[in-house]
C-alpha cells in the first residue's frame, strides 16, 4: 500500500493531494485559535481514545477467551488513560 501511494503516474494527482492537505493545515492551524474549535477536538480525541478497546473487549466477549491480550497492552492503556486525563485532556 505505501509503495502505491507513492507511486503516481502523473504530476496532477500529487499537486492535487499536496494542495488539499497544505488548505486543511492552514484551516485547522485558524481554528485553532477559537476556544470552542480547542475543546471540540479534545473531547473527540477523548471520545476516540475511550472507544479504541471497544472492539478488543467485544473479540473476548464473543469468544469468551482473553487470548492473545498482553497485560503490558492493558498496562499501557490505564496507563495513558490517567496521563490522559491528568495531563492531556484539559483545553486551556
Amino acid at each position: 500500500l505505501w509503495k502505491a501511494f507513492w507511486a503516481w503516474d502523473e504530476l496532477g494527482p500529487y499537486v492535487e493531494v499536496v494542495v488539499v492537505f497544505a488548505l486543511y493545515l492552514i484551516a485547522a492551524s485558524c481554528l485553532l485559535r477559537f476556544r470552542w474549535w480547542r475543546t471540540l477536538l479534545v473531547t473527540a480525541a477523548a471520545a476516540a481514545d475511550a472507544a479504541a478497546p471497544v472492539p478488543q473487549i467485544v473479540r473476548i466477549i464473543r469468544r469468551r477467551d482473553a487470548a492473545g491480550v498482553s497485560a503490558f497492552t492493558i498496562l499501557l492503556r490505564l496507563a495513558g488513560g490517567v496521563v490522559g486525563a491528568r495531563l492531556g485532556a484539559r483545553p486551556r
